[in-house]
């Protein structure tokens, strides 16, 4: 099944080419992983040390790692074979523990269950389709909560959230994640981004043009 357009194989390509490089794209790739750790540890049910995770889209596996670090058991899954392997490798060599696994998320079935399944992958609605089918697939190895991203400029929130609740997702609440992938915010930026995350009206506008929302779902 084609990817808006783009074949599977086009874009597992694309994706083994970069795989390498991956996180240096980010130009404070620290303060992206930190805000997306911050969210899944403690946004609705709290994620402790003991508990597991699984996530799609791991690329290079820099957020399995993060989560590793802290305790939690973690299974990387990523549609690149390239990335896996370089995931695997990264963790290897500093010794963290993390399970990174090929597969893609459309059809993707682990052999037990996970206290937190994770698609952070700035547009998790355009790798997961059909949408409803894949979350309802998601929801019978999700323990306790999703936490997923959608690009709105691709596709609208109040669907993607009615697709999440279709599937059997409870509790669901969404955030604005305006932490830019290249450039790094100052402290006046930041804080002015904060504060537009915190208005409504301009995080709607800002989110029609950039960045991306984050979505929290619990199993009933």
């Amino acid at each position: 099944m084609p990817f808006d357009g783009e074949a599977l194989d086009d874009r597992v390509r694309k994706y083994d080419a970069i795989a390498e490089s991956y996180s240096s794209r980010y130009v404070d790739a620290e303060k992206i992983f930190s805000e997306q750790l911050s969210l899944i540890l403690g946004w609705g049910s709290p994620i402790r040390p003991g508990d597991s995770a699984l996530e799609f889209g791991c690329a290079d596996g820099s957020l399995a790692m993060a989560l590793a670090r802290r305790g939690i058991k973690t299974r990387g899954v990523d549609f690149s074979p390239k990335m896996t392997e370089v995931a695997q490798k990264r963790a290897s060599e500093a010794g963290i523990i993390v399970e990174f696994v090929t597969g893609d998320v459309r059809k993707y079935f682990p052999n037990r269950e996970f206290d937190v399944v994770i698609g952070l992958m700035w547009d998790f609605f355009s790798f997961a389709k059909p949408q409803r089918q894949v979350l309802r697939r998601v929801l019978g190895f999700t323990r306790r909560k999703i936490i997923v991203d959608v690009n709105l400029r691709r596709y609208p929130l109040q669907r993607a959230i009615d697709d999440i609740v279709s599937a059997g997702f409870r509790n669901v609440e969404w955030r604005p994640f305006f932490i830019p992938q290249k450039y790094r915010l100052g402290l006046f930026s930041g804080a002015l981004l904060r504060l537009c995350a915190a208005t409504p009206l301009v995080r709607d506008m800002i989110l029609r043009y950039k960045f991306s929302a984050v979505i929290k779902a619990e199993k009933p």
